[in-house]
């Protein structure tokens, strides 16, 4: 798999390409660099999450994680990355 993280202005780009098996990498990454508190969003090109398991707890986990109630900021689905950037122009000062 690959991962190029691209910092901009207000914001990353992350693209991932091949399998996906690197995203905590990304996620840690992004977290720990020092400009993370100025970050005002986030574009991920090529990601998909599915989640295996038949554990109640881990069920339980995943349906916490999948429901929008656990991210408090919005995110939307976008085909094109230029979707994208239009949407985040809009609310991104």
């Amino acid at each position: 798999m690959s991962l190029e993280i691209t910092r901009e202005n207000a914001g990353v780009v992350r693209h991932f390409s091949g399998t996906v098996t690197d995203l905590r990498r990304s996620i840690e990454e992004i977290h720990a660099d020092l400009r993370f508190s100025e970050l005002r969003y986030s574009i991920n090109d090529h990601i998909l999450v599915a989640i295996v398991a038949t554990s109640p707890a881990v069920l339980e986990l995943a349906a916490f994680y999948a429901s929008p109630s656990y991210l408090s900021y919005p995110i939307k689905v976008f085909a094109p990355v230029e979707e994208a950037r239009e949407w985040i122009a809009r609310g991104v000062a």
